[in-house]
């Protein structure tokens, strides 16, 4: 029991959850021969890598807003460039001032620092064009979003005070908020962590990533919404199917209660099992030889939903990062992922939306579909718990307003699936929808 506790609050303080948002004020000319406008932009990436800039003509009331998505570049002979981000604008559109005006095309260019932190480089008319040899922004300033709301004058040069952005970063929800005490009282979060952290073939990843939701979720539970959290840690000699069973069978949420339970480890495709579409987890001891056979030692991950939800808790969500192929598969290598350095606070009333709304609501999302394998990142994070985490991380942040479980993992499943694509390996996260 003292190590299980050790390990716990090693994950805690290894893996405390930064709620990023990284915001610019940028100043540059236009990029197109012959053309002197110069033109001011705020610009915001979220944790995730989606955001938005606005753009005005200087001494202008024209206002073009338009959607970004963080990528790599594409590399000179193929796949990534990964020092050097690349942030298209798409669906642009005019939110203030003459709307017959034209609206200009641009992508934003920004490096990484060898502590894989963006900086601005340059800004070009399109994705197509090469990237300015040089940096061709006439200033850039970052503005830490928790220092944001002292700057009311920048905000309102690209937004007016009724807009819902505004309201999100100086409105009275910014200011926090609180459980009421019966309310608190009565709901728990338990969390089931099952983690192969002793498989030589998926060091350091399934720790680190079990790390990452201990913190997120400790950091709700026990920082934002002030309930109860039950964690339930299998890991190490105690990671094992009738572990797995034990731990589900006494678990016993009431009616207003939270459960999540994840698991980190390998995940296989059974043949004869043609009509399971989510993963078999291989709960052996990977240790153990010679190796046992594989389907008296797994449990799929859909029937352990099914287990769960009939418990009938306020909110179910269940979560693997596994390969869904060829047992004992490899995970496939991609390349690291890129970092933010804004931070900011999580948004009470977005925390509230996901996990205290009054209609219950169950979720089974897995890595991969069948057939697929799941990527990591070298000593880094599997993609998919990333971009699980850092898609939560945006819908609770202050920018966003009332969010859905729909949003966050349609988000996660959304960027896994651009990454792994680019990384010339097939992973699509597969939800279940609730019932």
């Amino acid at each position: 029991m003292k190590r299980k506790l050790a390990l716990l609050v090693f994950f805690i303080a290894a893996f405390s959850p930064v709620y990023t948002q990284t915001i610019y004020q940028l100043k540059f000319k236009s990029p197109a021969s012959g053309n002197e406008t110069i033109y001011e932009a705020y610009f915001s990436v979220s944790s995730n890598g989606t955001g938005f800039v606005r753009i005005k003509p200087a001494n202008s009331k024209l206002i073009i807003e338009m959607e970004i998505l963080e990528q790599y570049a594409n590399g000179s002979t193929g796949g990534f460039d990964t020092s050097m981000l690349v942030y298209e604008g798409m669906n642009a559109k005019i939110v203030m001032g003459d709307k017959k005006a034209s609206i200009p095309a641009f992508t934003f260019w920004f490096t990484l620092t060898p502590e894989n932190l963006s900086e601005p480089w340059g800004v070009t008319e399109t994705a197509n064009d090469p990237v300015p040899e040089k940096n061709n922004f006439l200033s850039t300033e970052f503005i830490k979003s928790q220092e944001l709301i002292k700057n009311k004058k920048f905000v309102l040069n690209f937004f007016s005070d009724t807009s819902s952005y505004f309201k999100n970063v100086f409105g009275p929800k910014s200011k926090g908020g609180s459980l009421g005490e019966e309310e608190r009282k009565n709901t728990r979060m338990f969390l089931v962590l099952v983690a192969s952290t002793r498989d030589e073939t998926l060091m350091p990843n399934c720790k680190i990533d079990a790390g990452k939701m201990v913190g997120i979720f400790s950091d709700i539970a026990k920082n934002v919404l002030n309930i109860r959290l039950f964690v339930d840690s299998i890991y190490g000699d105690s990671y094992n199917k009738p572990r797995v069973e034990a731990s589900l069978k006494k678990l016993k949420p009431g009616k207003n209660d939270i459960v999540i339970f994840y698991y980190s480890g390998h995940g296989f495709t059974d043949r004869k099992e043609t009509f399971k579409d989510y993963p078999f987890l291989d709960l052996r001891d990977p240790t153990k030889r010679p190796r046992p056979d594989a389907r008296t030692q797994t449990l799929n991950i859909q029937d352990i939903y099914d287990t769960i939800i009939r418990k009938g808790a306020r909110l179910n969500l269940i979560l693997s990062d596994c390969c869904n192929d060829t047992i004992e598969a490899k995970k496939s290598l991609g390349p690291k992922l890129p970092g933010q350095k804004g931070m900011t606070k999580a948004n009470f009333d977005n925390v509230k939306a996901l996990f205290m709304n009054k209609t219950p609501i169950n979720l089974l999302m897995t890595a991969a579909s069948k057939d697929q394998r799941a990527i990591i990142t070298p000593t880094y994070s599997s993609y998919f718990t990333h971009f699980f985490i850092e898609s939560l991380k945006t819908y609770l942040s202050p920018e966003k307003s009332l969010p859905n479980w729909f949003q966050v993992l349609g988000e996660a499943q959304k960027q896994t699936r651009l990454y792994a694509d680019r990384a010339n390996w097939a992973q699509t996260p597969k939800l279940l929808l609730p019932r």
